[in-house]
């Protein structure tokens, strides 16, 4: 009794913390987005913010692989540099303009982001054959963790940073982070209240199919009711769709994110947020896939 007593208290401790860590983090994001509905500048505190959150990304994955690496320092600083470089560029030509260049920024940004993306691709290759030139094995290891990671991290950071200096970006921002984010918590709930098949037990064990539904019905509720807070002209059709699409490619982002943490045997993908890990443990369902989806649906729209 004492010990099932001890283990709820240590379960509810731990609860605690997330829920407080998850305060802070939802208050670091609420005062940028509440000041860009007054001043432009909001706006650019939102680029600054993105700005350091890929880079912490960028360092966390960098470490989880190259853990178990000869020279691991020198590649984890190449992995870094290659993948916060797309933001970097997006962040050195924003911040070349005023406070009201939106119209500016916004014709930018679109071939912006493949541009920046595509570039970051020319000193990966130059890693991987480098790697290769020494062993065919290490440069296909390179290739499979650095692509993968420059895809969803690079290309998902790039997008994101785009969409903080868009026109009317403080709607679009907390729509998405509240169909995520409801996501993520009904999918954990729902989960271990339901349980049941897991999707990828080698890959994530916690992870269950009842959990995945959960999130999203969630999500695709929350991106309907919602919606007001776009000012798109969109069907309820597609809106759900749109919402859909999205908890869809965070739970991929976040299972791939899970995929590298296994095959290199890490928990999580640092220690810096209490509760949470790393603040790639965080954010992995927002950067790896779903904020590039749903910036370019905007684009199409």
């Amino acid at each position: 009794m004492f010990e099932k007593d001890s283990n709820s208290a240590v379960k509810g401790n731990e609860l605690r913390i997330r829920i407080i860590t998850a305060a802070v983090l939802v208050a670091l994001v609420a005062v940028p987005l509440v000041i860009s509905l007054f001043s432009d500048i909001g706006r650019w505190m939102l680029l600054a913010l993105t700005f350091l959150v890929v880079g912490f990304c960028s360092w966390e994955l960098a470490s989880v692989c190259t853990s178990n690496s000869n020279q691991a320092l020198l590649r984890r600083v190449l992995y870094f540099v290659i993948l916060i470089l797309p933001v970097l560029i997006l962040f050195l030509m924003y911040s070349s303009f005023d406070y009201s260049a939106t119209e500016v920024v916004r014709d930018i940004s679109y071939p912006g982001v493949p541009l920046v993306s595509t570039a970051a691709f020319f000193p990966a290759l130059v890693l991987l054959l480098l790697s290769a030139n020494n062993s065919l094995d290490e440069g296909l290891k390179v290739a499979g963790e650095l692509f993968p990671a420059l895809v969803l991290i690079g290309t998902g950071g790039a997008s994101l940073a785009a969409l903080t200096l868009q026109p009317g970006s403080a709607g679009l921002l907390v729509w998405f982070l509240l169909t995520v984010c409801v996501n993520d918590i009904a999918a954990y709930f729902g989960g271990k209240t339901i349980g049941g098949p897991r999707i990828a037990p080698l890959v994530s064990p916690s992870k269950t199919v009842s959990g995945s539904v959960s999130g999203l019905v969630a999500g695709v509720i929350v991106g309907l009711v919602a919606s007001p807070l776009m000012s798109l002209k969109t069907s309820w059709a597609e809106l759900m769709v749109l919402s859909a699409v999205i908890v869809v490619s965070a739970q991929i982002g976040d299972l791939t994110k899970s995929f590298v943490k296994r095959v290199h045997a890490v928990k999580d993908s640092g220690s810096i947020l209490p509760g949470h890990g790393g603040v790639l443990d965080r954010v992995d369902g927002l950067l790896m896939g779903s904020i590039p989806l749903f910036y370019w649906t905007l684009w199409s729209m």
